[in-house]
């Protein structure tokens, strides 16, 4: 019941950051794993949260999905928005698509419009059409099918072996034109080095490579040592923390209680947020009306991120201090964040651990958080434990 109820929290969460008003017929789905099969037709918007997804039937109207693993190789007579680890489209999209993924495949399956992707790894085989521009920021792109338009956008390496329309233009750190790819229009491209073109490309326009200087790195003529910037950032955060107690105790120790009652469940909340919300944040910024929605939404990510380490710190207090005292009295919660503090900082000095301490901090404490968020929503009274005077 927990597990559905977080992401249903999730799904909620998702939607209200992709601005979408929620229609009574619109189709809604959560679960781990979901399939919409072959003979299966929505005729509505379709929204999916969970980690393998998976569309081999007709959907008559938009797709948002966000999960790990995405694979659409169905119809959508809509546009689709993506977020993922893995995303696969070996169908149809009919209008645009637009992706955050860590690595995109468009097999032989077509996208009626416009591909906007954020991404690292994306590849186009050799029956993958885009029927207007691609548009991109990426690592990696091998181009192998069809753009009918332009491509445009930034990557670190492009393999052009397919056929565009109208022309490319790009900044790109290496650009690789083999044999048998075909440019309708103009080559336009910024790098640190020439392009490589074969002989056998066909090129309808001219070829414009600027070649730009490798970024300048700033000296500022001295170094800090880094327990002096340990110390700072620990008193920030303890002074951080302490506020954040005063003003929110409620919402503070309900998502200390959540990382004492439901660790795990934590760190799998933790990991899901982490991923899914900058994801979605960017994707909603791709349209013009809602980049001042996306920059809130990464705003309050960043503040979340930061709250972490007080929500980690001070349950590993409590956790401490409960042997000799009650954890919920006040004044033991502000020695309790202290004494986290104290450990964190002194854990990230330790050799091979010490580099993976913010990181595992800011899973647990996000998964709280979150976790802490929907239970304050569905049980306002109950789902926190008052910090008593003390």
């Amino acid at each position: 019941m927990k597990q559905r109820l977080g992401l249903a929290f999730m799904l909620a969460f998702m939607l209200t950051l992709l601005g979408a008003s929620a229609a009574a017929a619109a189709d809604f789905r959560t679960d781990t794993s979901i399939t919409i099969g072959e003979g299966e037709v929505i005729n509505d918007d379709l929204y999916l949260l969970g980690t393998t997804l998976i569309i081999n039937g007709t959907v008559n109207g938009d797709v948002f999905a966000a999960g790990t693993t995405i694979e659409i190789n169905g119809t959508v007579n809509g546009n689709a928005s993506l977020a993922g680890q893995d995303i696969t489209i070996g169908g149809t999209v009919s209008q645009s698509a637009r992706v955050a993924a860590n690595s995109f495949f468009l097999m032989s399956g077509s996208v009626g419009e416009d591909l906007l992707i954020i991404g690292n790894t994306i590849s186009i085989d050799s029956g993958g059409v885009v029927g207007r521009d691609l548009i991109l920021t990426i690592s990696t792109l091998t181009l192998d099918g069809t753009v009918e338009r332009r491509v445009a956008g930034v990557a670190e390496k492009v393999t052009h072996n397919g056929s565009v329309g109208a022309g490319i233009d790009i900044s790109v750190e290496d650009l690789v034109i083999t044999d048998g790819a075909s440019i309708g229009g103009d080559l336009i491209y910024r790098s640190e080095k020439e392009a490589e073109i074969a002989s056998g490309a066909e090129i309808g326009g001219e070829i414009a490579g600027e070649m730009v200087e490798e970024a300048i790195d700033i000296d500022i003529g001295f170094a800090l040592d880094p327990i002096i910037i340990g110390i700072a950032g620990l008193i920030t955060t303890a002074v951080y923390g302490t506020a954040l107690l005063l003003a929110f105790p409620r919402l503070t120790v309900t998502a200390s209680n959540q990382l004492l009652e439901n660790p795990l469940l934590s760190i799998g909340m933790g990991i899901v947020f982490l991923i899914v919300v900058p994801i979605v944040s960017i994707l909603v910024m791709i349209t013009v009306i809602g980049i001042p929605l996306g920059l809130i939404a990464l705003l309050l990510y960043g503040i979340a991120l930061f709250s972490a380490q007080v929500f980690v710190s001070l349950t590993i207090g409590r956790l401490l201090l409960s042997f000799f005292a009650d954890g919920n009295r006040r004044l033991i919660q502000f020695f309790g964040l202290l004494i986290g503090l104290l450990i964190l900082f002194g854990v990230s000095f330790i050799p091979y651990v010490g580099p993976w301490a913010p990181l595992i901090v800011v899973i647990l404490g996000f998964g709280g958080l979150m976790m802490a968020i929907g239970r304050l929503r569905h049980e306002p009274v109950r789902g926190a434990t008052q910090p008593a005077e003390g």
